[in-house]
């Protein structure tokens, strides 16, 4: 509340990026700066935001909160449970860009070269 609704205060000073929150802009320079200071407890491997290691350990623990609303397959991920529900639907929002193929996620075989 205390950011005016649009303003963005906070600089990414190696470009033109603006952050309204100074966790945001720190996050970003992580990316830039290749910090990953939080690290899973189990393989070890490390992130950059502590919430990918939170989705991360679902691997571990094998949960899988989210439910396709169709077939009741459960998923990690909730993007992966939105893919799943374009299985059913049809649909396709995405175009590749070298041979207009329609794509229900984006996924770069076109661009590898297989339009199969």
């Amino acid at each position: 509340m205390r950011i005016p609704m649009g303003a963005n205060p906070y600089q990414f000073c190696h470009s033109d990026k603006f952050f309204t929150y100074n966790s945001h802009l720190k996050a970003h320079m992580q990316l830039h700066m290749r910090e990953r200071p939080y690290t899973c407890s189990q393989c070890h491997q490390s992130f950059n935001l502590k919430s990918h290691v939170n989705t991360h350990m679902r691997i571990h623990t094998g949960e899988n909160p989210y439910k396709c609303s169709l077939c009741n397959n459960a998923f990690s991920q909730k993007s992966n449970s939105k893919f799943q529900v374009r299985t059913h639907t049809g649909e396709k929002p995405y175009t590749c860009s070298q041979c207009e193929k329609a794509l229900s996620w984006i996924f770069f075989y076109c661009i590898l070269g297989s339009t199969q």
